[in-house]
């Protein structure tokens, strides 16, 4: 199926109508996300280069969101690929298999890019040839699609730039890119692709090694997409509500301190994160607790994230749920709700 390997890769600032290869390669992983699939397609089709490929697979979803897909599949452009559930990550790697670009763009179902975004993309290849992963900044849209007058980059504090050699060092802190990345796919393929062992923090773990393998990474602050913050998402549980995205970031660095080629800088930071990030895990286990109305396991878990980090917040938190933790139930239950 992937036609690039006899024929040569077209130039990526030049778009050609009958190119047989693509120059981009969207991949696209979907699972239960039918009401916001045929809108996500639609961006790649309004697409301002015709140079594209979209690879959409439907990880066992049980919704009818295979019945809206094939309503775009007669453009030969659109590859659409049914399997059993295995995961985002092993979706994304089976869309890997199929993809005939130099380029992959990677957009979750429910996102969104803007027309522009592989013409400003193949600009910036043009301009940085040796440039193997670039982000863009995207807007935020809640799930009727009303812009939240947000960015991407403010909510998950991504730098304006990125200077040489620190891409390694800020991912050890946090994510720095967004799910509408574009990657170049050789690296991709040589990376072995996405980590079907991580759930929901594959693309942050792809990234981490590409730049760990001394791939030159970018950030371009120029909204090209559309970011839909959905209830229950892992960016609504950013602070750690259920502690799903503190777990997952316990997994991330406990899987990069087993490198053999950290430095001892990076290694100190890297264990530092992992610090942060488990006792995080026990702020969301010492939440729940409240929420238990359990104060016993809430305040077991509110000592136990300072005693992990020794985070002045973390301490305040812990002595809250030590003398008021009615209080400290109530406050909770007010931020939740201010979340919804």
């Amino acid at each position: 199926m992937n036609s690039s390997a006899t024929q040569p890769a077209p130039d990526p600032a030049t778009p050609d109508a009958g190119a047989t290869t693509p120059a981009f390669s969207v991949i696209m992983p979907a699972y239960n996300t039918g009401p916001y699939i045929e809108e996500a397609i639609r961006s790649v089709l309004a697409q301002t280069r015709p140079d594209w490929q979209l690879v959409i697979v439907d990880d066992g979803s049980p919704d009818d969101l295979a019945e809206r897909v094939k309503k775009f599949t007669g453009d030969p452009r659109i590859v659409f690929i049914r399997q059993e559930n295995g995961g985002v990550a092993a979706a994304r790697n089976t869309a890997l298999g199929a993809a005939e670009g130099e380029w992959l763009i990677t957009l979750d179902s429910d996102d969104l890019i803007e027309p522009e975004y592989m013409a400003r993309m193949a600009e910036i290849i043009a301009e940085n040839p040796g440039v193997s992963l670039i982000t863009p900044d995207a807007r935020l849209v809640d799930e009727t699609g009303k812009d939240l007058g947000e960015r991407y980059s403010q909510m998950s504090a991504i730098p304006s730039a990125l200077p040489d050699g620190e891409a390694v060092t800020r991912l050890l802190d946090h994510n720095i890119f967004i799910p509408m990345s574009t990657a170049r796919r050789s690296v991709v393929s040589e990376l072995g692709g996405w980590d079907t062992d991580l759930n929901s923090i594959e693309d942050y773990d792809l990234w981490f090694r590409l730049a760990a393998a001394g791939h030159d990474c970018m950030i371009v602050r120029e909204p090209l997409a559309v970011y839909r913050v959905r209830a229950g998402s892992i960016t609504r549980d950013a602070d750690g509500h259920n502690g799903r995205v503190y777990q997952m970031r316990v997994l991330l660095m406990e899987k990069v301190l087993r490198r053999d080629d950290l430095s001892p800088r990076h290694r100190r930071i890297a264990e530092r994160s992992l610090r942060r990030a488990k006792a995080g895990r026990a702020l969301a286990d010492a939440r729940s607790a409240l929420h238990r109305d359990d104060y016993p396991a809430a305040r077991r878990s509110a000592w136990e994230a300072w005693r992990t980090a020794h985070l002045p917040r973390h301490g305040l938190i812990a002595i809250g749920v030590g003398l008021a933790p009615g209080i400290m139930r109530r406050l909770h239950a007010r931020g939740l709700r201010s979340a919804d």
